[in-house]
């Protein structure tokens, strides 16, 4: 894009500061266009937008026509903005799935709750179990010594 600048800012700076300052200009619009140019997605051009027009305002005042750049920008955050909308259902997506793994960490914490008194519950009814044996035991025991009892001699 050819340039004619005034570069009228800069007339109070003589010899080689005027043209280093006019040199530095130069770069930096090419620098910029080239940036612009080189976005490559939707988030890029919204991390980088206000340098973007703050930088085109500030070399516009020198005098550089920044129609072109400016209006590549304008476009592009057009189609940016598109993007934006869909960005909206993603989100509610993500946070639905980021729900519903919440949701599978408490029910696995349940579980883990669950098996723990599973297990409690078995070593009640082996103790109980292992009581019945004890009282069947017992009862063997009486009933022997009840019809030992019964058997034996009356003195």
């Amino acid at each position: 894009m050819p340039q004619t600048p005034h570069y009228h800012p800069l007339d109070k700076y003589k010899g080689k500061v005027r043209e280093g300052m006019v040199q530095g200009l130069e770069m930096a619009f090419v620098n910029l266009s080239e940036e612009i140019r080189n976005l490559v997605n939707p988030q890029s051009l919204w991390s980088g937008l206000k340098g973007f027009k703050e930088q085109l305002s500030q070399l516009e005042e020198m005098g550089f026509n920044v129609t072109m750049v400016r209006g590549r920008l304008d476009k592009l955050q057009g189609i940016a903005k598109r993007e934006q909308p869909s960005q909206v259902p993603t989100e509610e997506l993500k946070s639905d799935i980021a729900m519903e793994e919440a949701n599978i960490s408490l029910i696995r914490s349940r579980i883990l709750v669950l098996e723990g008194d599973i297990e409690k519950s078995k070593v009640v009814i082996n103790n109980k179990k292992s009581k019945i044996e004890e009282l069947k035991n017992d009862l063997v025991k009486i009933v022997e010594e009840f019809k030992s009892l019964a058997k034996s001699a009356w003195n």
